[in-house]
């Protein structure tokens, strides 16, 4: 009776159970020797409750499987060894070696499942209970600095450390010599071994003693803040150091620290930025002694406003409300703080990011603070080219940026960079000199301005930008010009400018010249080091005369952008233009023709044609297109895709012709683009594909949404075996082809608003789709029965507003099994809408369903009832607006997610 209530406990509060058989074999408990048969007969016999009598012969097979101490075969029979490994166990599981760690955290519980997770640990109701993995494994906890890494790795190591033999917590000092390894061997060893530090006479020893000490061991090492590989190296270079299980978790500087892994065992988990609600209610436990009171809500919107600011950066935000504690009534303060934050980080956060920025080379620091002071938001592809040309290395410069996570690209290449790092980077511009006229970098209006009426020298000066606001312009004269510069990127925008700039411009590389509103003040610039000519929504035309002057001189020209110019009726004269790789014309409006000196663009890359209303039709000189590998023409009146010649635009990757309500034909020439990736046709007035379109192996993005004339698909669709996204949203398809089936790379489905009427049998197998979007299908209707085990990866399933009347949640007719409920990565469930679904069934609990399910949507529903949610833990928002049939609610305490409702 004892057994099986300490067995109880520990299956309901994770109680820790070491077993000692004393003086019986473990297999005679769970294969039941005769004694043991005969002891459970004697109860039988006496009218023990059978009940009972189940639960005993349970807990003896339960606790036979745990794994314990065996005194007859582990240790033959000599008590004092059984006893001293007794008390050296219980006394490492008891022993603290926790890690200093705030009490004030906020949202870190995701970070710390996603982390178990990938160190294959179990991870329950906050417990760490077991390795389930006996491989050696390394994590690398990367992200911005200031974001949180350290925070959540301590974390991390106080909630496991008690399942290793041994564990070690080291720190890399900022400069790591020979005598700074030795010093972090010594404390290695030392913590493993649990004894005082033993003499070290060189980092090579210490490699040796490492690598010969700990392979039979369970161990856990945290190293925090590890910027290249020559630090570790000598701590944990080789993971066959450590015994089975052992656990390698490191904070990183830069994210191919452990490139030097073989990518099996070593894993990376990038924190990012904390979301808004959970960024104010870290602020708020700083800066109030508790939630503001009723007089303080006059502080919620400063507190808004900084926050948005600080742009979910822990560090920050900790730091600045630590100030504000107490300040209530100093309102003034408050708002002084919040304009410092928008022009000024603070010292401790300085601090912080200069260690990573020191790390950078010359030529990255450059890219870094070109970035900070111009270029955010930006196509990284175009400043690329004058970095390129200044001899940057952008390609090694943005990936060490990335790796060190001091820059994101976006979907469409876009530079990101953090508000803070953003003034961090012009702070030290500003700070390298007071004097304007001898700084790098000039980006405010004022400063720009006086710098160019200034007799003063500025051959400091490399960038400069006027920007104005909406609606203003500026006309000056030049003289400012007159002295030698090291300018290679001017920004005027809507500037007109009088006066000559003499030689000064002569290593310019970029003239960023938005709104120009005469071309000829262009002529007298020099231009034969540009690289990149923006003049979008200038009063440039296709005057001839004057584009020969401007493209004669610039011969190394590689980017021209127009977007915007509406008086451009006809594209330049390309004919000098050899060099060019990015022509951009988007939002041309008058736009109708493109000359045939296209054909002479032998090396562009790119051709930006996107909302030209009036371009009718691909330029032939395409055709000529040996290394173009983008051609955007969304947005246009193009009434036919076709290729004149077979062999043309064989690079072709990106074919994007969305909104083109005109384009009516496809043409089998579609299938020569052996190099194609997207094919964007979204609201095309196509009626059909070639079955050609199969030809496209490497094809990975397909989007036909809106395509209202489209009806089906060609079979030859399924030999697209590179896709990984299909948009058929709004089209008039009710079934797919089974050719469907092999497209074994296929992630997202979307099939919204269209005439389908079956759940679509053919994707039953396809183990690596992750998202089935049939909301709004409104022929969808019943019960669907469809064997959901083979979509082992599905995380997102919207069926909102169909007339579907439920999901075969444990009823599988095909083999008896459960079938949607064995989908243990859904976190996503949305039944809005579905007023035919009564009930949400209760799931059986001993199996493994729907544990990862994060958001469940039944709002507009006919539910009655809700007996399934005590098998979700994940849960973390229930949405019911408009259940009016839902006779209970559940209770969000009990379950611990929100609850999303009206008219309930």
């Amino acid at each position: 009776m004892e057994l099986a209530q300490m067995m109880e406990c520990n299956k309901a509060d994770n109680r820790s159970i070491v077993p000692i058989f004393y003086d019986i074999n473990p297999a005679e408990l769970k294969y039941p020797s005769e004694p043991v048969k005969d002891s459970f007969c004697k109860h039988e016999k006496r009218g023990v409750d059978p009940g009972d009598i189940a639960k005993w012969k349970q807990a003896l097979r339960d606790v036979a499987a745990v794994k314990g101490h065996d005194l007859p075969n582990g240790y033959n029979g000599h008590q004092g060894e059984l006893i001293k490994k007794v008390v050296s166990d219980v006394l490492q599981f008891l022993k603290k070696n926790d890690l200093v760690v705030s009490d004030s955290l906020v949202g870190i519980e995701p970070h710390v499942q996603e982390v178990m997770k990938k160190l294959g640990i179990i991870y329950v109701n906050g417990q760490a209970t077991e390795i389930c993995d006996k491989d050696v494994h390394v994590l690398k906890i990367c992200g911005m600095p200031g974001v949180g890494k350290t925070t959540l790795a301590k974390f991390v190591y106080n909630k496991i450390h008690h399942l290793f033999q041994g564990c070690s917590f080291l720190e890399i000092p900022k400069n790591v010599e020979s005598n700074g390894l030795m010093r972090l061997q010594k404390n290695l060893i030392s913590d493993l071994r649990k004894r005082e530090r033993r003499r070290l006479s060189t980092p090579d020893e210490g490699t040796k003693v490492i690598a010969d000490s700990f392979k039979k061991m369970r161990v856990l090492i945290f190293i925090d803040d590890v910027h290249h590989f020559n630090q570790i190296k000598c701590l944990v270079g080789n993971l066959s150091w450590f015994g089975p299980g052992s656990r390698i978790l490191m904070t990183v500087g830069r994210k191919d620290i452990l490139d030097d892994y073989p990518s099996e065992v070593a894993d990376e988990y990038e924190v990012e930025l904390m979301k808004r609600h959970q960024a104010l209610q870290l602020f708020h436990k700083y800066a109030f002694d508790k939630y503001p009171l009723e007089e303080q809500y006059e502080y919620d919107s400063l507190s808004i406003e900084i926050v948005d600011i600080i742009e979910g950066l822990p560090l920050v935000i900790q730091l600045t409300a630590s100030y504000l504690h107490n300040k209530e009534g100093e309102i003034e303060i408050w708002r002084g703080t919040l304009d410092r934050l928008k022009s000024n980080p603070k010292n401790e956060v300085k601090e912080v990011f200069k260690l990573s920025y020191d790390s950078l080379d010359e030529d990255t620091k450059n890219i870094f603070l070109d970035i900070a002071c111009f270029f955010i938001g930006m196509d990284k592809r175009i400043p690329s080219c004058m970095w390129q040309a200044c001899g940057y290395n952008p390609s090694i410069g943005i990936r060490f940026l990335c790796d060190m996570c001091l820059i994101k690209i976006g979907e469409n290449h876009e530079l990101w960079m953090h508000n803070q790092l953003r003034e961090f980077g012009k702070d030290i511009v500003t700070r390298k000199d007071h004097q304007l006229w001898k700084r790098s970098r000039l980006w405010d209006y004022t400063g720009a301005l006086s710098v160019l009426n200034t007799k003063e020298s500025a051959e400091n000066v490399e960038a400069l930008a006027l920007m104005f606001d909406e609606g203003q312009s500026e006309c000056f004269r030049c003289e400012g010009f007159g002295h030698p510069w090291s300018l290679r990127f001017l920004r005027l925008d809507k500037a007109t400018i009088g006066g000559s700039f003499q030689n000064a411009l002569s290593n310019l590389r970029w003239l960023d010249w938005q709104g120009c509103s005469k071309i000829s003040e262009l002529l007298i610039l020099h231009l034969e080091n540009l690289v990149i000519l923006d003049l979008s929504r200038s009063l440039v035309t296709g005057d001839s005369q004057v584009w020969g002057q401007i493209l004669e001189k610039a011969k190394k020209l590689e980017v021209l952008k127009l977007s915007g110019c509406r008086h451009l009726h006809a594209s330049p004269d390309f004919h000098t233009s050899k060099y060019l790789k990015r022509l951009v014309l988007e939002h041309c409006s008058l736009l109708s023709q493109i000359g045939r000196s296209l054909g002479h663009l032998e090396n562009l890359v790119s051709l930006n044609l996107k909302f030209c209303k009036f371009v009718k039709d691909l330029p032939e000189e395409l055709c000529y297109m040996k290394v173009l590998e983008e051609l955007l023409i969304d947005g246009t009146s193009i009434r036919m895709i076709h290729f004149l010649r077979p062999a043309s635009m064989e690079r072709l990757q990106i074919l994007s012709a969305c909104q083109c309500e005109s384009l009516a034909r496809i043409s089998d020439s579609i299938g020569q683009l052996k190099s194609l990736t997207y094919l964007g046709l979204d609201g095309a007035a196509i009626d059909s594909l070639p079955d050609s379109i199969g030809s496209l192996k490497k094809l990975q993005s397909l989007l036909l949404g809106n395509c209202q004339k489209l009806p089906e698909l060609p079979y030859s669709i399924g030999n697209l075996e590179s896709l990984e996204i299909m948009d058929l949203s709004s089209t008039m398809i009710a079934r797919l082809p089974r050719s469907i089936e092999n497209l074994k790379k296929l992630k997202v489905l979307k099939m919204e608003n269209t005439h389908l009427r079956k759940f679509p049998k053919d994707i039953k197998n396809l183990d690596k789709l992750e998202e089935i979007d049939l909301s709004r299908c409104k022929n969808l209707k019943g019960q669907i029965c469809f064997d959901f085990r083979g979509l082992s990866s599905l995380k997102i399933l919207r069926l909102s507003s169909t007339k579907t009347s439920g999901l075969p949640w444990s009823d599988d007719r095909f083999s008896g099994r459960q079938t949607f409920s064995s989908l243990s990565h859904l976190h996503r469930l949305d039944l809005s809408e579905c007023d035919q679904v009564r009930a949400l069934p209760k799931l059986p609990p001993n199996l493994s369903k729907l544990k990862l399910l994060q958001l469940l949507e039944i709002s507009h529903c006919s539910v009655q009832t809700l007996d399934g949610l005590e098998n979700m833990p994940r849960l973390r928002k229930l949405s019911l607006f408009n259940c009016p049939s839902l006779t209970e609610l559940p209770d969000p305490t009990k379950y611990n997610f929100e609850i999303d409702m009206l008219n309930y």
